[in-house]
């Protein structure tokens, strides 16, 4: 395939580094006039310091060159660089004025960027070295959620550490301010974590887990709000009822989040619905390990009658990858599966865990890949129904 290889600017790089070339200047004119030039040093490292962070991150006046790309069974080849599969540790699609980049991030060396004009090619790159959002999920960072959904803790948390400092002796008020600034500052500094499957977004941060289906994501948008400190952005998440907001650090960050989103609706979207075929694997009034001899029973066709026919596997295969079905149907249709997996169906059922970004469902799915115990399956459908 043909693409575009970004390069960072030499020229850049090199007057990012000027503050630092003018250290020994500085500290060689302080030795000869005697003047003291040389307290400005620390001054010029940190100036040099922020200089070149930015330009590296930035990349400002990038190069690119025309590039062949193509993979092979192990490696990534760029022209006739060949960077081992092993070495990717992760890859995504981040959308830009001039196409669509796949950012590899690599294992003791610079990442690369490929650009793409289309994006159908980038998406059959990152198939080709399973980071498609239909082969695996992403973990991303963002800001504080104290900013835009949960501004009720920094409130819950004040009186809290107010009466802590009373008990302690701190009752005046000079005393309790500084304890108050302690006990807020680590709720609006602590990141948020957001992971991005087919079935869904779960959304972590301190204590507080929120898992949204992609069948309820309405649409997605970039939102930024406010000005200088009071500035924040992110991606927003249209629901039934409400929105939610994401604050992220970068605007690289926030277009990254906001394809990956539109990418899992779009899959879960465009993915075979079994609508109410589904409930011929209710649990009723069976207990779990009863439910979990049916379901096997079930796969394995020994419920089938002259009046009721047996449920095929092609079936049960639709509600396990149908991202729509609730969580407790596809782990019961995988278990149901499990007496007719072969090599081959339990390495589908693992790709499988691997879209799935709610918890407790990839690991009932794992543990069926994995030909795990009845005790085992039952405690992973205790979990789901938990």
């Amino acid at each position: 395939m043909k693409a575009m290889r970004v390069r960072r600017n030499p020229w850049m790089t090199a007057a990012s580094c000027i503050p630092w070339a003018l250290i020994p200047v500085v500290v060689i004119a302080s030795l000869i006039t005697k003047a003291p030039f040389a307290a400005i040093t620390p001054h010029l490292f940190i100036v040099g310091l922020f200089a070149f962070l930015t330009v590296w991150r930035r990349k400002p006046r990038a190069r690119y060159d025309t590039v062949h790309v193509a993979t092979d069974a192990s490696s990534l080849l760029i022209d006739d660089e060949r960077i081992a599969r092993d070495s990717i540790k992760r890859a995504e699609l981040v959308p830009a004025y001039n196409g669509t980049i796949v950012h590899a991030n690599l294992r003791g060396r610079i990442d690369e960027e490929i650009v793409f004009e289309a994006e159908e090619e980038a998406h059959a790159l990152l198939k080709k070295l399973g980071y498609d959002p239909s082969q695996t999920t992403a973990t991303y960072r963002c800001a504080s959620l104290a900013t835009t959904r949960y501004r009720w803790v920094p409130f819950m948390l004040i009186p809290i550490a107010i009466a802590v400092g009373m008990i302690g002796g701190a009752a005046h008020f000079g005393g309790l301010v500084p304890l108050v600034m302690l006990t807020l500052l680590p709720v609006m500094l602590m990141p948020a974590k957001v992971t991005v499957g087919v079935d869904g977004l779960l959304v972590k941060w301190l204590w507080l887990r929120e898992f949204i289906a992609t069948k309820d994501i309405i649409f997605v948008k970039r939102f930024d709000t406010g000005y200088g400190r009071s500035r924040r952005r992110g991606v927003e998440i249209s629901l039934p009822g409400r929105t939610l907001q994401l604050p992220m650090y970068s605007d690289e960050a926030i277009v990254t989040l906001e394809q990956r989103i539109r990418d899992v609706v779009a899959l879960a979207k465009n993915q075979t619905h079994v609508g109410e075929a589904a409930m011929v694997l209710t649990r009723g009034s069976l207990g779990l390990r009863d439910w979990i001899t049916q379901l096997k029973a079930m796969g394995s066709g020994a419920t089938a009658t002259l009046r009721s026919a047996a449920v095929m596997p092609e079936h049960l295969w639709r509600v396990a990858e149908d991202p729509q079905q609730p969580a407790i149907q596809r782990a019961a249709a995988a278990i149901a599966l499990a007496p007719s997996l072969g090599e081959d169906d339990k390495e589908r059922l693992a790709d499988l865990a691997k879209t799935t970004a709610a918890p407790k469902l990839r690991i009932a799915l794992e543990r069926v890949a994995e030909d795990a115990t009845d005790e085992e399956m039952e405690e992973a459908l205790k979990e789901l129904e938990a």
